[in-house]
């Protein structure tokens, strides 16, 4: 099943009614069951590709405890260093779509589903990630590719989480950790400028 809808989600139609069903219920609860590292590496891959891309993403029923990025937050710390990649790569697909959709949620008619709750959650793992409290440089890299691109949209509450000094601070001390003329470091560059000009804008 799972070989058969990897190629399949490429395909946004597709993948907007598979994101949009009960099977991300399951796949939610086949992710947090299983427990084979390796398994759900795959599973977490699956949802980053609906994630990507799907035009239409409803705010699940899950909630805090039990919803998406709820599931996702708890990976981002898992012992397992591929799981943790593939979690952060699909936190910040979702953050991602979150902030592009806000303008939109605000201007919808009466009636329609209510937009995503400020992911405050997510946003704190993904700084997490930033800091030297993990060692690898590939999470590292995806968490400041998520704070790049959240910061390069326009002004939204998950653009806010990213603008706050801390995250200003780790990624400085990311910038420096990071080997010279290495992708990581240049992301991180790119990150920090987005950061700084908001904090000019706001000042």
């Amino acid at each position: 099943l799972l070989a058969y809808l990897h190629p399949l989600a490429h395909t946004a139609s597709i993948a907007n009614v598979i994101i949009n069903s009960s099977f991300l219920a399951l796949l939610l609860k086949m992710i947090r069951r299983f427990k084979s590292s390796t398994l759900r590496a795959v599973l977490v891959t699956l949802l980053g590709l609906l994630v990507r891309h799907a035009t239409l993403i409803v705010p699940d029923e899950g909630g805090e405890k039990n919803g998406v990025l709820a599931v996702l937050v708890e990976l981002t710390s898992d012992d397992a260093v591929a799981l943790r990649r593939r979690a952060v790569a699909c936190v910040g697909e979702l953050l991602f779509y979150i902030a592009t959709q806000e303008d939109a949620a605000d201007d919808a008619p009466a009636g329609e589903p209510a937009g995503w709750p400020t992911p405050t959650a997510a946003a704190a793992a993904v700084v997490a990630c930033l800091s030297d409290r993990d060692d690898d440089a590939i999470v590292q890299h995806y968490a400041a590719k998520t704070v790049e691109n959240t910061l390069s949209q326009p002004a939204s509450a998950v653009r806010a989480e990213f603008s706050a000094k801390d995250v200003g601070r780790k990624l400085v001390s990311l910038f420096a950790r990071a080997p010279e003329h290495s992708t990581l470091r240049t992301t991180v560059a790119m990150a920090l400028a987005h950061h700084v000009g908001h904090g000019r804008d706001a000042a």
